[in-house]
């Protein structure tokens, strides 16, 4: 049974988009938002002249540079020498949460991200007037190990498993309430954490997005994959679906992949109409993505995808595999196709059905009618409702 709520609100943030979330919870009158956090920028200092391609937080974000100078020097040193740094990451974020929670707590609801906020919430769990919430982003990495270690093996490649360095599913142990991005993601943990409270929220992102894609009955249809070309993101289940489709269309189409390369003789599935673009900057990278008809993402396991978010804020058509968390957003919105994991004659179908400009031009009009679905202010109304729900 819940407390009743003092409106108090501290976020136990990661250092990633999960801080935009003060953002839009800031300007929500019932809410008194604190939220803590390491290796960012505060606007107006000295160092966001500095570091001006940082990320950059508010002024009244609370964080450590202690903590931000430990993960920088860990990561700089991790490419000379072999060893657990998120470990010792860990235990130093926990260490500045563990103050961060020391005062005012009473009527507080704490949400925070586990991997590096689990002990210094545990140490409060007997507080019986506060309300704990975890976040996570990704998918149980017990469940999608597997499943990427088999594709991997019928590619003959070699497989590091995820998220090893700690046990990031250790909070289950005393953490009752989850909030995860997706269906998909609540689906890998249910069965091993049946007694869990899961909460889905769709992400948002705080971005401005100046020039949206507008849609043309372009005689080469242009299909972008953004993201790391490997075979957990179903690079090959693309390339192998674009081959169908030029036996069975010819040359009407190019398959164009932005963003890193995770094996080298991807290279060899270069040909007319398939090609590597290389990483681009966030900005660069919207301005040509405004020119493409269609954003592809055939991975085996994604959580949510920031990167399809993206896409559909640009108002672009995508198509997505069932085991990418924000296909059921897609399938509500009708702002994209939806293809079954890892089978590429499927998604060969679906990238034909966007080869006809009335196809694209609907699944166009639905992504620009719910933009603001993928906001940081829409993201943030979705995080009050849970936290009224823990107050019931």
């Amino acid at each position: 049974m819940g407390v009743k709520m003092k409106k108090n609100v501290k976020i136990l943030s990661r250092p990633d988009h999960s801080t935009y979330l003060y953002e839009g919870l800031r300007k929500e009158k019932e809410l008194d938002v604190e939220i803590f956090t390491f290796d960012v920028i505060k606007e107006g200092t000295i160092f966001s002249k500095l570091f001006p391609n940082k990320r950059h937080v508010d002024k009244d974000v609370k964080v450590s540079y202690s903590v931000t100078f430990v993960r920088r020097f860990l990561i700089l040193l991790r490419y000379f020498v072999r060893f657990n740094w998120l470990k010792i990451e860990v235990y130093f974020s926990n260490f500045f949460f563990n103050l961060c929670l020391r005062n005012n707590l009473d009527g507080s609801v704490i949400h925070y991200w586990p991997v590096y906020a689990s002990k210094a919430v545990f140490r409060y769990k007997s507080n019986k007037n506060i309300i704990t919430v975890a976040e996570i982003y990704e998918a149980n990495p017990n469940f999608v190990n597997p499943i990427f270690m088999e594709e991997n093996d019928k590619r003959n490649k070699k497989f590091k498993p995820y998220n090893l360095m700690v046990d990031q599913n250790s909070f289950f142990e005393f953490e009752k309430n989850v909030i995860v991005p997706s269906s998909y993601v609540m689906a890998t943990y249910k069965d091993s954490f049946p007694n869990v409270n899961f909460y889905v929220v769709p992400l948002g992102l705080d971005i401005n997005i100046p020039n949206l894609h507008i849609v043309k009955d372009n005689i080469i249809v242009k299909f972008a994959f953004v993201g790391r070309a490997s075979v957990e993101k179903g690079i090959y289940t693309l390339f192998d679906a674009a081959k169908l489709m030029f036996h069975r269309v010819g040359r009407c189409f190019e398959v164009h992949a932005f963003g890193p390369i995770n094996e080298l003789n991807l290279k060899d599935e270069l040909s007319e109409n398939i090609n590597f673009l290389g990483n681009h900057d966030k900005k660069t990278l919207y301005d040509k993505l405004k020119d493409y008809d269609v954003v592809v993402l055939p991975s085996f396991s994604d959580a949510y995808s920031l990167a399809i978010v993206e896409a559909q804020l640009l108002g672009l058509p995508v198509i997505v595999s069932d085991s990418v968390g924000i296909c059921d957003v897609i399938c509500n919105h009708k702002s994209g196709l939806i293809f079954k994991t890892g089978d590429h004659k499927d998604l060969a179908d679906k990238m034909i059905q966007l080869l006809d400009f009335d196809n694209r031009s609907e699944l166009h009009v639905n992504a620009i009618r719910n933009r603001d679905f993928h906001t940081i202010e829409s993201y943030s109304k979705r995080i009050l409702k849970v936290y009224k729900k823990l107050n019931e």
